[in-house]
């Protein structure tokens, strides 16, 4: 019973610097490489972002038209009175008329146009790294999840043996009902945890298959490591690239240039339209064929509304930029703080932590090996040996999660190694 204790004491303590654990072999693996790439393939909600662009298409084909109103024709019959010297006859007229725009309008409305794809488009690649850092987080989660179960079902066994060595004890007559209650009561404390650490794994697990749109019974066995460290880049580059790069910020400039096309298409409106006009009869028994043109006389309607909405509606646009210029420096700031402070928690507890773990196993081994220590102590070290490994776990865990946001914030891939750098 002794050796059985020490090895399920020993097991949780070495798991840091154990190899990720073999894939089930009913399940495929899945990397995080490969839960991306599913992500954009299955996503619905990234369809939704990519079919938007092809929607807004159909805005260009329209502007492209050179006539944006059809031909219109004519016809009139009629009798004409008749007199004693010209008997009774019918007059025909046949007319054909043409609205044509002499502003420009149809280069400022394609420019209009070409704006708004430029919107959809970069609207559609936010919400593909949105998807991306949506994804990491909750693979991430799963991974650290995972790990936890582990060390908690290593836990609970261990609880599991405690408890029959006290049974065991009180009845040889070496323990008391005391201490028994004791093991029984972090038995059930051991449980307790371990079923809340299988359902945040499960709750992981179905938040990722949504994710990934996976159809209902396809599942993966996780493969890969939570990130233990990275090359950084500074806050200011990465400032730089956000601010140059970031598909939010790129789709506001587009706004604004789309917004600019719309006041020059309102000033080209002013411009009157010209309505070209043909035409072809008999009167009083005689061909005649016509043609002429009318225009509006622009006294009064300058199209001043429209100018001045899109005006309005320009300068609006470029506050909206500076206020998510300003946004997204601040998100890569944010990002940035938070990723350096989780790994430097990460690190003291790879640095100073784990080894003070390590050094306390050895010396437990030796103790209880020698009687020196009796379970009751045991049950108090080990416990605080698994709230140390939990806790390295969880710093681990958290930057992970500060690394995928900070890549996130400067619109880097997932994937990369190095955040500011090549894969």
């Amino acid at each position: 019973m002794r050796s059985a204790i020490l090895i399920a004491l020993a097991a949780p303590s070495l798991w840091l610097l154990a190899p990720a654990p073999a894939t089930a072999a009913d399940r495929p693996s899945l990397s995080l490489v490969q839960a991306l790439e599913l992500a954009h393939a299955r996503n619905p909600g990234l369809t939704v972002a990519r079919e938007t662009v092809a929607e807004v298409r159909g805005e260009l084909t329209a502007a492209r038209l050179r006539l944006q109103e059809n031909p219109e024709i004519g016809a009139s019959a009629g009798p004409r009175s008749a007199s004693e010297d010209d008997p009774s006859s019918t007059d025909r007229e046949v007319g054909l008329e043409q609205r044509l725009e002499i502003g420009g309008q149809r280069r400022h409305r394609m420019d209009r146009a070409n704006a708004s794809i430029a919107v959809a488009q970069a609207a559609a690649d936010d919400a593909a790294r949105q998807l991306d850092l949506a994804v990491a987080e909750t693979f991430y989660e799963a991974l650290a999840a995972r790990r936890s179960v582990e060390l908690l079902e290593q836990n609970e066994a261990l609880a599991a043996a405690l408890e029959e060595l006290a049974r065991r004890r009180l009845d040889l007559g070496e323990g008391t009902q005391l201490e028994l209650n004791t093991v029984r009561v972090r038995r059930a404390e051991a449980a307790r945890r371990l079923a809340a650490g299988r359902a945040q794994r499960e709750a992981a697990y179905v938040t990722l298959t949504e994710l990934l749109a996976a159809p209902p019974g396809e599942a993966w066995e996780l493969s890969g490591d939570l990130p233990a460290g990275a090359e950084v880049a500074g806050v200011a580059e990465l400032v730089a690239r956000a601010v140059e790069a970031r598909p939010d910020l790129l789709s506001t400039r587009q706004e604004m240039d789309r917004a600019r096309a719309a006041v020059a298409l309102a000033d080209a409106e002013a411009v009157p339209d010209l309505t070209l006009a043909l035409s072809y009869g008999r009167d009083e028994r005689q061909d005649v064929a016509l043609g002429g043109f009318r225009i509006p006389l622009p006294f009064v309607q300058r199209n001043q509304g429209e100018r001045e909405s899109a005006r309005a509606a320009l300068r609006a646009s470029e506050a909206r930029l500076e206020q998510r210029r300003l946004a997204v420096a601040a998100d890569v700031r944010r990002a940035f703080q938070a990723y350096e402070a989780d790994l430097a928690a990460s690190r003291l507890y790879d640095a100073d932590v784990l080894a003070a773990q390590h050094e306390s196993l050895e010396l437990l081994e030796q103790g209880y090996a020698a009687g020196e220590i009796d379970y009751t102590e045991l049950v108090v070290i080990q416990r605080e040996l698994l709230d140390g490994q939990l806790g390295a776990l969880e710093a681990r865990r958290n930057f992970a999660l500060t690394t995928a946001r900070l890549l996130a914030a400067a619109h880097l891939p997932q994937t990369h190694a190095r955040i500011g750098g090549t894969k």
